[in-house]
């Protein structure tokens, strides 16, 4: 039964205005859910509420589904029911400098803390020094050191005594004392030391060697006195600073009691401030530098004792929602910032920065995996930190040996954070299939669809979405006419007759446009006029291409016949991108038969300007001539194929069925209608399957048809399987109603090439044989006729060679 063309309501879905019941969008109710993304909405839900380790959740889906916009609103939903995390702040590690202690607050209480910390300092900066010059400290002060002199003196006056007895004097001196022998109540001059007899001076030395040893006892004596005097000022200065800084600390300590690890903080800086409480009180050196107290040589620093709040949530009132836009290394995890000091780096506790994965802390993270995979280090570490539910922050130039000085190594941060990923499924599919760690951290995946079947029910959706867009946009709302051109864009946007896309992202720029075109026009609300403007006006913007190609046709420097009946030859059709924009351009198959071993060469695969899914298309097609053609006789004649004035690289199999034609053409000598152009892949047994771009493909050709004059005779050949996906434009619609351009959907190669021919494809008899008049025959009774001449041409050839059935083997 011959192949009828399409009627135009066929050619695509048309949404009548007529079923909505409102006046304009401004009377719909604005969207406030999510559309057609059930799946990956429920995989969310579930994600956020297993508690378990690793259910982290990764979000796959094309750009523009609102994945992000919706996954955030989903996690501020949820976040509103949790309880806010605590605040995080570093503070000085008095054992371990350079390894300061983390601490956590109750949310909203580490600023409080700080400030608290910061006043009570302050505040001992005033006590102290009043405690230290009390009367009672003073009293107690002089005492000792009143107590200390007088033993000092009475070891040194019976030290001068005895000295004195013995004629000898002490003298102080810068290295220390000096014993010198008296004469006639004077010093002993060196001259006068040597004159002496020698038994005199062996006298005076043993009693200069006495004196020496009395000296050193006496030395030894005052040094314990100082000792022991120095123990009493330093029980007097630590029971003074125990008492100033237990008065100010005790209201502090019971702030805060709910917490042990800031109680032990306290205590640690209560034991630090007694043992430099000369950093608090300014005092000048008396009596020898017996006051007991550490006087620091240079300007006292007060950091150690400084609060770091890395993570404050002051005024969140649930738990954090953080979208990280760039996750570099230190924006994801912190850093250590550094600052010159006398020509070197420094750094301490108070650098100390958070990152992004610190201040969702008791929340949620959302981040773009590809831009995490950008950055060096960060993949490695995230997922690390999320399985150890540590957090550390760490230099990222000393773990790679760019530092050679001694960092910081703040304690590691307990993390309980839901970590949620935005990307694409082919990458989420290489990190499954290469990454052994990765479904281990990543244990959802919630993955949006981009399109949704239509009903009654989402027609409505549509119009809540739009309602939503320009009450939010401040756009000029649309009537229903407005709204049914919209999801007809939907739904050519995916060339689908049953679904509509939900890439919102690229519809609200249609929104957008058709606004701003009916604001030009002074319009109230926004019509399928001004929307069916706006998507022309898009294609316009971007179809220079697209024109230059089809203006090459029209001068035929790009050769295409549209009328002819030509043997070897039909019209296919490719798709082209440039940008955003796909088009179809129709372009020359031409194939050629000739004596050989049955073999298809494809000359764009010949010199690799073919890819592996159109080489698959070419070894299909030569499976299906030898299953349809070589079943009793071989098939002795080989054939080319070739895309004429093609200078690109090529591929898919979506003209696989085109070459075909062609060869069927070629090996039946029968001519092929130059006015139909063809599209659609076949399989082994002759079935035409179903191929993308069928809309650019048909307006490809019927544009270049209406520039070259429409005749009537003019058509394109698809799949039957590709009807569905028939949303071509509005004015090739009324070109086939009126009768001058058609559209035949086959499923057979056999139905094709009798719409291409005129000549039915034929079925073979049980003889073997296909019934004469048919295409089929034809190429039998070649393929018979060839191989009879082969015959022949052998047996000739044999005779003027003298080849003889004897000697034939050798």
């Amino acid at each position: 039964m011959k192949t009828k063309p399409l009627s135009a309501d066929k050619l695509r879905n048309t949404v009548n205005p007529k079923v909505f019941k409102f006046k304009s969008t401004e009377d719909v109710r604005p969207l406030s859910g999510v559309i057609g993304q059930e799946r990956a909405v429920k995989a969310i839900e579930f994600g956020l509420g297993m508690k378990g380790h690793g259910y982290n959740i990764f979000v796959t889906g094309l750009s523009g589904t609102g994945k992000a916009t919706i996954v955030e609103r989903l996690l501020r939903q949820l976040a509103v029911t949790d309880k806010g995390p605590d605040d995080w702040l570093f503070v000085h590690n008095f054992s371990e400098p350079d390894q300061p202690h983390a601490l956590s607050i109750p949310m909203g209480k580490g600023n409080e803390f700080e400030s608290d910390m910061s006043a009570f300092i302050e505040s001992l900066k005033i006590e102290l020094p009043k405690a230290f010059n009390d009367k009672y400290y003073e009293q107690h002060k002089e005492s000792t050191l009143d107590e200390f002199e007088d033993k000092r003196n009475v070891v040194l006056r019976r030290l001068e005594n005895y000295a004195k007895r013995h004629k000898v004097v002490i003298q102080n001196t810068s290295i220390g004392q000096r014993t010198i022998p008296l004469i006639d109540d004077r010093e002993m001059s060196p001259e006068e030391y040597d004159a002496l007899p020698k038994t005199a001076r062996r006298k005076l030395d043993k009693i200069i060697d006495q004196v020496q040893i009395k000296l050193s006892a006496a030395v030894k004596e005052i040094t314990l006195l100082e000792n022991k005097t120095q123990e009493k000022l330093i029980k007097l200065n630590e029971t003074v600073a125990k008492y100033a800084v237990n008065k100010n600390l005790e209201t502090f300590k019971k702030k805060y009691s709910y917490s042990e690890a800031i109680q032990d903080y306290l205590g640690a800086v209560e034991k630090n401030i007694v043992a430099n409480v000369g950093d608090f009180v300014s005092q000048k050196e008396e009596r020898g530098n017996l006051l007991g107290l550490h006087i620091p040589q240079s300007q006292p620093s007060f950091t150690k004792y400084k609060v770091n709040v890395v993570s404050s949530n002051k005024n969140a009132k649930c738990a954090p929602v953080i979208v990280e836009t760039n996750p570099t290394y230190h924006n994801l995890f912190g850093r250590i910032e550094k600052k010159a000091q006398f020509g070197a780096l420094v750094t301490d506790f108070t650098l100390i920065k958070a990152g992004s994965l610190l201040r969702a802390n008791g929340g949620y993270l959302l981040v773009d995996i590809e831009s995490v995979l950008n950055h060096p280090y960060v993949w490695d570490t995230l997922k690390r930190t999320l399985r150890n539910r540590k957090l550390q922050i760490e230099d990222l130039s000393e773990e790679l040996g760019f530092v050679s000085t001694v960092g910081l190594k703040p304690e590691p941060i307990p993390l309980d954070v839901k970590v949620v990923l935005l990307g694409r499924a082919d990458i989420f599919h290489s990190l499954e299939f290469y990454d052994e760690t990765f479904r281990k951290t990543f244990k959802v995946r919630a993955d949006f669809d981009n399109s949704m079947k239509l009903d009654r029910n989402s027609y409505y959706q549509y119009a809540s979405f739009i309602s939503k867009v320009c009450r939010e946009e401040n756009l000029l709302h649309y009537d229903p006419s407005g709204v049914a051109a919209i999801i007809e864009h939907a739904q050519r946007s995916i060339s689908d007759q049953l679904r509509a896309s939900i890439q919102f992202g690229h519809l609200v720029n249609t929104l957008r446009e058709a606004n701003y075109i009916a604001e030009n026009n002074n319009n109230k609300l926004v019509s399928a006029i001004e929307v069916e403007a706006a998507i022309h006006e898009r294609r316009f913007r971007s179809n220079l291409v697209e024109e230059k190609f089809r203006n090459q046709i029209q001068r035929d420097i790009i050769a295409l016949d549209l009328s002819k009946k030509i043997v070897g030859q039909v019209n296919g059709l490719a798709v082209y991108q440039a940008g955003d924009h796909s088009f179809g351009i129709p372009a020359r198959i031409t194939a050629s038969t000739f004596a050989g071993k049955g073999n298809v060469i494809q000359i764009e695969r010949e010199v690799k300007m073919s890819g592996s899914t159109h080489d698959k298309g070419v070894f299909t097609l030569s499976s299906y001539l030898s299953r349809t053609f070589a079943e009793n006789i071989p098939i002795s004649l080989s054939a080319s194929i070739t895309f004429e004035q093609n200078y690109s690289f090529i591929d898919g199999d979506s003209a696989s069925s085109t070459e075909l034609y062609a060869l069927l053409s070629a090996l039946s000598s029968l001519p092929i209608n130059q006015a139909i152009a063809v599209t659609g892949s076949v399989d082994q047994r002759g079935n035409v399957q179903a191929i993308g771009g069928v809309n650019q493909k048909i307006e490809g050709f019927f544009d270049v048809c209406l520039q070259k004059g429409l005749t009537g005779n003019q058509g394109v050949m698809i799949p039957a399987s590709n009807v569905q996906h028939m949303m071509v434009r509005k004015d090739i619609m009324e070109v086939v109603r009126s009768g001058l351009f058609s559209i035949w959907p086959v499923k057979t190669i056999e139905e094709g090439i009798e719409v291409l021919t005129g000549v039915p494809a034929g079925k073979r008899k049980k003889n073997g044989k296909f019934p004469p008049g048919t295409v089929y025959r034809a190429i039998q009774n070649r393929l018979i006729n060839h191989q009879k001449e082969s015959l022949k041409f052998k047996q000739n050839l044999k005779k003027e060679l003298g080849i003889s059935k004897e000697n034939e083997k050798d």
